[in-house]
């Protein structure tokens, strides 16, 4: 088996590919400027703060701080053994989800590390109520061609009762062991780089929610589509299982934890539907989803430090990033009308 690490990808990729963009809050005022702060430096000690710790969740993120580390850096090092070794002391044996989920769907290390296949059955079993457990069974059955597990995985994913892609799972951890280093001054001056303004205006608090929602994405979003083509494609009408599809996608939407993997299966939902109401709502309840995850991700820095504060303090404390969405538009003056589902949002000016 290769034991070549995986390169993780950098920061921009993730948060695109989780619809997350948090990065909008700075990206306007975003440039490169010389600076004597050492990153590297700064993210092994937040790293060994995080590893230092006792429970489990944080030492999660000071491995995947670790391997964030390498792919910036762009070369193995020691810091990305250490990282690895940490994640395998969390793997070997475990029953938490939570490693069990990373293990599984963005595994940072080498893959006898992370053992991704035998993460998938455990969480499976873990959490079989959960639909991304099954989402992640399937993508991996559709590359391995194996289609009885295929059947399985979208006979799951249209019976579950919730979707949880787990992307903010490392944000509080990370936020904690910021907050605590909240007066040093290389870690405001860190944020300050992101945000494009002076550091005198940035202080520990804002330091920790900037620096939090850089490192603390904890999974790549694994490849819906990948799903969604194969349901709407000539192997699936085939085996028969158009409708279940449409089922397992539109459950998928329904109960998303995200506005992506959302609009992903409203749109494959709306590909197969054989009905054209049924497919032109899917395709509206897409495009409302579209609408207001640019709403609720389009503050600039230039609307003032407060309003990047409050936007990510929200992230901080939403379970999900669909969570963060509604509550960014509500702090704006707008609402998602209670008697609906959050993915049929219908919008209005608050009086």
């Amino acid at each position: 088996m290769d034991d070549t690490p995986r390169p993780h990808r950098s920061r921009s990729q993730r948060l695109f590919a989780a619809c997350l963009g948090v990065a909008l809050l700075w990206s306007q005022a975003a440039f490169a400027v010389p600076s004597p702060i050492d990153h590297a430096a700064l993210r092994a000690e937040l790293a060994a703060d995080l590893l230092a710790r006792d429970d489990t969740l944080s030492k999660l993120a000071g491995a995947s701080v670790l391997a964030q580390e390498s792919g910036l850096d762009g070369a193995v090092s020691l810091r990305l053994v250490q990282g690895e070794n940490a994640f395998a002391r969390l793997r070997h044996g475990s029953d938490d989800a939570r490693v069990l989920w990373l293990a599984a769907a963005a595994c940072p290390y080498a893959d006898e590390v992370c053992e991704s296949a035998a993460a998938r059955e455990a969480l499976l079993e873990a959490e079989p109520g959960n639909g991304a457990a099954w989402l992640l069974a399937g993508i991996a059955a559709i590359e391995h061609g194996d289609t009885a597990a295929i059947h399985r995985a979208i006979d799951g994913m249209a019976r579950a009762e919730r979707f949880d892609l787990r992307t903010t799972l490392l944000l509080r951890p990370i936020h904690d062991a910021l907050r605590a280093r909240s007066n040093d001054l290389r870690w405001r001056a860190y944020a300050a780089e992101l945000l494009g303004v002076d550091p005198a205006e940035v202080d520990g608090g804002l330091a920790a929610l900037v620096l939090a929602s850089e490192f603390g994405f904890a999974v790549d979003f694994p490849a819906v589509a990948t799903l969604a083509d194969w349901c709407t494609g000539a192997q699936a009408r085939a085996a028969g299982l158009r409708g279940r599809c449409e089922r397992a996608l539109l459950r998928m939407a329904r109960h998303a934890s995200t506005a992506h993997e959302a609009m992903v299966g409203y749109l494959g939902a709306s590909r197969i539907a054989g009905d054209p109401r049924r497919r032109l709502d899917y395709l509206q309840r897409a495009q409302a989803l579209s609408w207001l995850a640019a709403e609720a991700h389009s503050r600039p820095v230039a609307a003032g430090l407060d309003a990047v504060r409050g936007d990510l303090a929200r992230l901080i404390a939403a379970p999900t990033e669909l969570a963060w969405m509604r509550a960014n538009i509500e702090a704006r003056g707008l609402r998602v009308a209670r008697d609906l589902p959050l993915d049929t949002p219908a919008l209005a000016r608050r009086d």
